[in-house]
């Protein structure tokens, strides 16, 4: 299983480094496998910030009249896809949303994937392209309603824009529990020429540290993104922040003012607003593996 660390701070100036292992970065113009789900989420986790998780599954959905009963790869009940369940508890209109990882593409070019959306009351499937640091997402791919029991194919065009994006598939419950949406072989053409981030095996195989140290954007530090599901934004800092009487005047790593940290400026702000920070995409972590970080308040 894929999963994200989040880290959520309300009005505090607050700082932490992180001993953890990052995702690695697959070399350029090295386009991720195929993700057929058949052993893993490949490179895709389920957000925090919705009420229902896409489900890994084969064999057919538990639901009568809704889903598939074979997968897209393999065209066998042996073969896995990722999909969402909207029996009870799920009511209409909640939602499922999936990340990919980080990508980063030099050259114009499309993806595709397989969906399937099978039942009376399916609801809606939606895929975008989201640059990160920008709150503007681009619409990749949108259908709603019964689509019949078939695997159909989706190809859309991606940016070469060469800054880092995500993929999010999003799915909506329709009005009752005929509405099992599923995906399965995301994939990208050769020509996209593409950077990528792949979780590794397990976070306990070696250590290292992320110091927020070495080149950052406003949106991506050392992995680490900010979240869109939030009123503000943690910042980078070094030696004292903007407010007297608060927060650090030395980081953690090196202990003096040229070490950089990341901090909530909480002037201007309002008593109880949040501000989240998502990790990189990690698996399950092996037995006995810990997390630990620093902060400050």
């Amino acid at each position: 299983m894929a999963w994200r660390w989040r880290v959520c701070a309300a009005l505090v100036a607050a700082c932490f480094a992180a001993s953890l292992t990052t995702a690695q970065v697959a070399p350029a113009c090295q386009n991720p496998p195929i993700a057929t789900f058949d052993k893993s989420f490949d490179l895709f986790s389920n957000s925090q910030a919705d009420e229902l998780d896409w489900l890994r599954d084969r064999a057919g959905t538990p639901s009568i009249g809704t889903g598939p009963t074979v997968d897209h790869t393999t065209g066998t009940s042996a073969g896995h896809y990722l999909y969402i369940e909207t029996s009870a508890p799920a009511v209409p209109g909640n939602l499922a949303l999936l990340y990919s990882t980080r990508y980063t593409n030099t050259k114009s070019c499309s993806m595709s994937f397989w969906y399937h959306m099978y039942g009376t009351t399916i609801g809606s499937l939606n895929v975008v392209y989201q640059e990160l640091g920008s709150a503007t997402s681009t619409s990749l791919f949108s259908a709603s309603g019964n689509k019949g029991n078939a695997w159909l194919i989706a190809t859309a065009k991606l940016p070469a824009t060469g800054k880092p994006f995500e993929i999010r598939f999003t799915a909506s419950r329709g009005t009752s529990f005929t509405g099992d949406i599923a995906i399965d072989d995301v994939s990208f053409q050769t020509a996209c020429c593409m950077t990528y981030f792949v979780p590794n095996s397990g976070l306990c195989n070696t250590s290292s540290s992320v110091s927020f140290e070495g080149k950052t954007t406003t949106s991506v530090y050392n992995g680490w993104q900010q979240s869109f599901s939030d009123q503000f934004d943690w910042k980078l800092a070094n030696a004292s922040t903007g407010t007297f009487h608060t927060g650090p005047s030395v980081d953690h790593t090196f202990r003096n003012n040229s070490g950089h940290y990341l901090y909530v400026e909480s002037s201007n702000q309002v008593k109880g607003a949040t501000a989240k920070l998502d990790s990189p995409v990690f698996t399950t972590p092996q037995a006995g593996c810990k997390f630990s970080f620093w902060y400050h308040m």
